[in-house]
Order: C-alpha cells, then structure tokens, then sequence
C-alpha cells in the first residue's frame, strides 16, 4: 500500500479506492470544478459566506441555482436539507427549494411549557444569493460584517489544495443541483482536502446525515455515517484552527457567539456558533427545549424536536444531561425571540464544561 493510500486509509471521511479525477478550478471555499465538468461540494464542511437577508417570506425562492462564474451557494442548507431533521416545525419536510417551510413555535414560560394560547412564527435560516452578491445582501438582516475578505481568503485556500491536481473522491452523491457531494483527497498525498481546509480555518464543520455511505471497505469508502468518526475528525481539526485563531476564527463576524449576548438575535439568517450556560429545559408539545436565560422573550433557546429526541439521549447530551452544563451549539440561528437554534444531531452540541 502507498504512503498516500495509508493517511486516506486512516482518515475515518475518507478509505476504499475512492475516484480519479482532476481538478481545474475553484469555485468557492468548499466547491470546485473538474476537467470532466462536473461540480464538487466538499461534504460536511462550508465555506465562510455572506450570510442571506434572514426569514424571506413563505414560499419565497431562497437558493438560486449556482452558475460557474458566481461560484456555489451556501452548503450548509443542502447538509440540512437533506436531513430528516429539516423539516417544518409541524413535522412535515422541509420545501427543499424554498429553504425551508415556515413553522409554528408556541410562546412558553420561562421554564419551557407551553403557553395556553398564542403562536408565534419561526423558521430556520437557511442561505440565499450567490456568492459575491454582497451589495443586494447589505440591506438585509444577517448580515455578517467583514465577512467578505475571508470568503476570499478561503477560496484561495482551496485554489491551492485542489487546482490543477489529481484528487481521489469518496462517497460521491448528487444534490439537488446535479454537484457531486463528497469528501476528497490529494492523489499524491492522500491529505483530506475536508480536513486540511478544517485545520486551516477555512471551513467550518456543518454536521448532516446521509452525506457519505456509512459502509467501512466498499469502493465508496467510509464516512460520517451514524458513529460520526468523520465529524468527530473534522470537529477536532476545526477546534485546533479555532484556538489559534487561524482563518476564519480571527474574524469577529465568525466569532463563537456568547449566548447571553444581547446583540445575538441580530444575527439571525447566519450559521453561527453559540456558547453558553443551560439554565434550564422544558417541553411543550412535540419539542424540547435548551433554555440559555430567564425569559426566553429575550434570550437564546434551543429547541430539539422530538423525532430527534433518541439520538441525542443515545449519545449523552439528551436536555437532562445538558441542564447545568455549558455547551457550544452550531446552526442556523433563527429571528423569534432573543434567538433560537434548532437542533437536529448530537453533533451539533460540544461540551464546554
């Protein structure tokens, strides 16, 4: 076995035979082009962006079509949207090309449960325009200021791991906009393109399900799968380039958001990191919820539906076990209230202490 088929063999996003291709052209921090035409998306992984104006209306459009030339739209959505745990606060799936359905949260008391009367609107976030779009973005809610020099910066990164290099794909699927979703590595060096982005600070990790076959050994290779050892090897990647300060992490429009920041909810409509105390859980229906403050009117709450429920009590971080506890969360950070995340694998949850 080659020293480059040993390091693929080890990293637990990529293994097997995987595909040849070659590369020619990035076309933003997580996707580029190859000689054969075809588009990659780097699976489990997003490019800082320009965030989207936040909560369109119902129905609105809020994922156009990439072209070549404008590069691709945001990943994180796709990684959401082809979840289960995508779907409308009602249950139903998510409208995959609207972004998302619009859902109803009933208000609660500061312990959680349920008001006897009175909704209130919530949606997930999801991205939007096309990249460099930033003038018609620059008049909505979330956007995320200074954001815009390290999205070139990331696509400059990925410009020189992949441009005009042969690569090895693994796990490769389509989405719904015919790119090639998988996890790559250098040809030569068997280096995980996913991860040395991670390490770099170009990318941060975005957590999904059915990205990459859970199979270990087949000519697909092995990835996230349900155990998460591809997330966990990506998280920890990230991590490093986050207490370095490297990439991304210097900018403080991609800082951790501290949960009991008055200023959180003026990021709605961004994926955002959020860290902060769980004072207390609740329930009201069929969601649970992470309360971060006293009156959940003002403060950040997180809210686990209970179809989700079972995956995170299986994997410790259940509300009972999360009460008291200081936690990091990542996703789309929702307008309603003083914020709310919802949350939708266990991944999504880091414990702080």
């Amino acid at each position: 076995m080659s020293p480059a088929a040993a390091l693929a063999d080890e990293d637990p996003c990529l293994g097997g035979d995987g595909e040849a291709v070659r590369a020619v052209r990035a076309l933003s921090g997580d996707g580029f082009r190859l000689d054969d035409g075809r588009v990659v998306r780097l699976a489990l992984v997003a490019a800082p962006r320009i965030s989207r104006p936040a909560f369109p209306a119902h129905g609105a459009a809020t994922m156009p079509e990439a072209t070549a030339e404008r590069g691709m739209p945001d990943a994180a959505l796709d990684a959401a949207g082809e979840t289960d745990r995508a779907a409308g606060a009602d249950g139903a799936e998510a409208d995959d090309e609207a972004g998302g359905s619009a859902g109803e949260m009933p208000p609660r008391d500061q312990d959680g449960a349920g008001a006897a009367d009175g909704k209130g609107r919530g949606r997930a976030a999801g991205p939007g325009g096309p990249e460099g779009d930033s003038a018609g973005l620059a008049a909505g809610a979330g956007l995320m200021a200074g954001a815009d020099p390290v999205e070139r910066a990331a696509r400059g990164q990925l410009a020189r791991l992949v441009e005009g290099r042969d690569l090895r794909l693994y796990g490769g699927r389509l989405d719904r906009h015919g790119r090639t979703v998988a996890q790559a590595a250098d040809a030569a060096t068997g280096q995980g393109i996913a991860v040395a982005l991670a390490a770099a600070g170009a990318v941060r990790v975005v957590p999904a399900e059915r990205v990459v076959p859970a199979e270990r050994g087949g000519t697909a290779g092995r990835g996230a799968g349900r155990d998460g050892a591809c997330l966990r090897h990506l998280l920890a990647a990230e991590a490093t380039a986050r207490a370095a300060g490297r990439g991304l992490w210097a900018a403080p429009a991609f800082a951790v958001r501290r949960a009991d920041d008055p200023a959180l909810a003026a990021a709605a409509g961004s994926y955002v990191l959020v860290e902060g105390k769980v004072l207390s859980t609740g329930r009201s229906g069929p969601r649970h919820y992470l309360n971060f403050g006293t009156d959940f009117r003002s403060d950040f709450t997180a809210v686990i539906d209970d179809k989700d429920m079972a995956r995170f009590t299986r994997a410790g971080v259940g509300p009972a076990a999360l009460k008291g506890r200081v936690v990091r969360l990542r996703g789309w950070l929702g307008d309603r209230d003083g914020g709310f995340m919802r949350l939708g694998l266990p991944e999504e949850i880091e414990w702080v202490r």
